[in-house]
């Protein structure tokens, strides 16, 4: 699994680098990634594309040691879900006026028992994050 360095390095005092992804564009990523930011921010708020256009970029991100982080356009269950399927180590959700709609953001953000989130089996898959192995057990 991906390790997340993001919040051991906040926690630690020390300062993040981070860049933007104008366009979503593998080629881009590669320019981008050779900087060795800390993170990539995604925003699908103001820009034309979503998550689906998104397709391998973050998985991509994630295999250079940089951390996807993703915008997405509302404080929405299935925008938020989405951005973590595709492979978002963070995701930022806009216009979070009171406590109530943090927690929710949250709770969409969480696996039970503390959130409302679904697990994903394709994408670790695809990002070579889950082994191809079963687990058989011998019969005796």
């Amino acid at each position: 699994m991906y390790p997340n360095p993001l919040m051991q390095k906040l926690n630690s005092g020390q300062i993040l680098l981070g860049a933007s992804l104008p366009v979503p564009s593998p080629i881009v990523l590669g320019v981008i990634s050779q900087a060795q930011p800390d993170f990539l921010w995604i925003d699908t708020e103001h820009t034309p594309f979503s998550t689906e256009v998104l397709d391998v970029i973050p998985i991509l991100a994630r295999q250079k040691r940089i951390a996807p982080m993703i915008r997405v356009a509302w404080n929405d269950p299935a925008l938020i879900k989405k951005a973590y399927d595709v492979g978002a180590v963070a995701v930022m959700a806009p216009q979070i006026n009171t406590p109530e709609e943090a927690e929710r953001s949250v709770q969409y953000a969480r696996y039970a028992p503390e959130g409302k989130r679904g697990v994903s089996p394709m994408w670790p898959r695809v990002a070579g994050e889950m082994s191809l192995e079963l687990p058989i057990k011998k019969l005796c």
